[in-house]
């Protein structure tokens, strides 16, 4: 093993345990050096005593703090909002279903130990991070290049908004999952709130950190209400200027636990909670200020298959269409209805830098041929790699088998996104209404 190659070497650790890591680094110096470029290369840390500690003495140690390219933050908060033991144990038994059974001696340690909890975050998270002090913590990494905060979550009332958003240079890049729970004994327990704190605190200190290069930011359901302005630090438009990639999934949920939802079970009547909560413009003010935003994925809404709302949330209602981003090259919007000219102004102001296009899950285009001349006059103006227009064609009033009607939709998907690529003759032919037809109940139309 001395006799490899250092580059050799520097390859073996992806490959090992952290245990395993750990004996590799006894070999030799070097050996130590590649099993920490792998091991410190993502650090994982929750808000307890025990874990910031770890995480400031690693930032103070400047051979292993210049190997950390990625943090992890476990954003699950304790905060249940209860006063005493009495509403503890119902939000325990709500939670945790009728299945859950506890002593009432068991349960007042658990009472006990969530209050214990609740004091030291909070002491943390005002002492120790607050006053600047997480901005100190990561100006330490200086090889930083991700911040996750991940699991964040506010407790669900019914027909809260909340949202699930990634920031960065590249939305395809993997996000470690991390163990949930940030205490012994209380993982039936979770339900936890992602704080402004950790939106506040992760900006500024990556603003203070480096004002020059992109960074990757990701969160995990952060409650809507948090686009409210009033929670954001002064600097939040300066912040925005470097953040280049936003993958961002708004949706209204009436269950407890995103993941204890059906997908069939959820109640798409809450689409209009959306679209109210869209058109208080937070979210519109708040995607005007990414002046560097190179990638927009925006999807609104969940429901059950085939339960299609009756209204969508519309691009007007989501996007500044009156201030374009300058360096947009790719955009995906979903569950999102338009007209002819906002779908027409939101990609001509984009066309000398937009490459790639998908619009997904919606009857954003019936009826299709008021949308010809739309099309025709974008097309031309566009310089398109890739454009994916999927199921936007199907008719949801017509009773038509659904199967064969998601399937012609996705041949006329296909087809129309190749057309919006590569130009030619609009194809019209593969959009016609025949193979509809031919799905209806009754005998087939006479020629």
């Amino acid at each position: 093993m001395n006799s490899l190659p250092i580059d050799v070497l520097y390859q073996i650790p992806p490959h090992l345990g952290n245990q395993d890591i750990t004996s590799f680094r006894l070999v030799s110096k070097v050996f130590s050096d590649a099993g920490a470029t792998e091991l410190f290369r993502v650090i994982k840390f929750h808000i307890s005593a025990s874990s910031i500690y770890r995480l400031i003495s690693l930032a103070c140690k400047k051979h292993l703090s210049i190997k950390v390219h990625h943090l992890v933050w476990d954003a699950k908060l304790w905060d249940l909002g209860v006063h005493n033991q009495q509403e503890f144990n119902e939000v325990v038994h709500r939670h945790a279903g009728p299945q859950f059974s506890a002593s009432i001696i068991m349960m007042r340690k658990y009472y006990e130990t969530y209050m214990r909890l609740r004091r030291e975050e909070s002491w943390l998270l005002g002492d120790i991070l607050g006053q600047g002090g997480f901005d100190a913590i990561l100006n330490r990494f200086q090889s930083l290049k991700c911040v996750s905060v991940l699991h964040g979550r506010v407790p669900v009332v019914d027909r809260v908004i909340q949202l699930e958003w990634f920031v960065g240079t590249n939305a395809e890049d993997e996000v470690l999952p991390i163990p949930k729970g940030s205490g012994a004994g209380m993982k039936d327990l979770e339900n936890g709130v992602s704080g402004a704190f950790a939106l506040k605190s992760t900006v500024i200190g990556l603003h203070a950190a480096s004002e020059s290069k992109p960074w990757k930011l990701y969160f995990s359901q952060v409650d809507f209400r948090f686009f409210d302005t009033a929670n954001y630090p002064q600097n939040l438009g300066q912040c925005g200027e470097w953040l280049t990639s936003l993958t961002l999934t708004v949706c209204a949920l009436t269950q407890y636990s995103l993941d204890d939802i059906d997908a069939d079970e959820i109640d798409h009547n809450n689409m209009p909670a959306c679209i109210n909560v869209l058109r208080q413009g937070n979210l519109k003010l708040f995607l005007r200020g990414l002046r560097r935003l190179r990638h927009l994925n925006l999807r609104v809404g969940l429901w059950a298959r085939f339960q299609l709302p009756e209204e969508y949330p519309s691009i007007e209602d989501a996007l500044p269409l009156d201030t374009p981003w300058p360096y947009l090259e790719s955009i995906t919007l979903e569950s999102l209805s338009a007209t002819p000219e906002s779908f027409s102004t939101l990609l001509l102001n984009h066309s000398g830098t937009l490459r790639r296009l998908e619009i997904s899950y919606t009857g954003l285009f019936e009826p299709l041929e008021e949308w010809i001349p739309a099309f025709e006059r974008i097309q031309p103006q566009l310089r398109l790699d890739f454009a994916r227009f999927r199921f936007c064609f199907h008719d949801i009033q017509r009773p038509v088998d659904y199967e064969r009607a998601f399937e012609d939709a996705h041949e006329d998907s296909v087809v129309f996104g190749k057309w919006f690529v590569h130009g030619g003759e609009y194809p019209r032919a593969s959009m016609s209404d025949a193979r509809y037809k031919k799905s209806l109940p009754g005998p087939s139309p006479q020629k």
